[in-house]
């Protein structure tokens, strides 16, 4: 039984430190970066684009993402509380919710890396075979 209240007790911890610490922070180190980066040099790799607009697009749907994680999160945390109380319940669901849990946390990342490709894609100089 024991087990059962560590799980119930690192849950909220993950959901915490996931879906909503670590966005916080990445959010303050994108727009910490950008302020380091010259207007100049933003206008020159990227022409025609407003760079602000986009990295405050992509931090509002970032946090979107984020807090629907969260929420199912939450809720996913409340059904364990109340299923895990009966005697008769079965480890193999919980595996299952909680692997099925874990990988939706991971959505918000496949999110940086559509927008990191997307934004990065600067003009080739011709001499490389990029």
């Amino acid at each position: 039984m024991i087990e059962v209240y560590l799980f119930l007790a690192m849950l909220p911890v993950q959901i915490l430190g996931m879906s909503v610490l670590y966005p916080v922070l990445l959010t303050r180190t994108i727009r910490t970066g950008l302020k380091n980066i010259p207007a100049q040099r933003l206008a020159e790799l990227y022409p025609g684009v407003d760079v602000s607009q986009a990295h405050e697009r992509f931090l509002a749907r970032y946090r979107a993402v984020n807090t629907v994680v969260a929420v199912l999160g939450l809720l996913l945390l409340g059904w364990f509380i109340s299923y895990m109380q009966r005697p008769n319940w079965d480890e193999g669901a919980v595996g299952g919710m909680v692997t099925a849990y874990c990988l939706l946390q991971y959505s918000p990342f496949i999110l940086i890396v559509w927008f990191t490709t997307r934004f990065n894609k600067v003009q080739c100089c011709g001499h490389c075979r990029c």
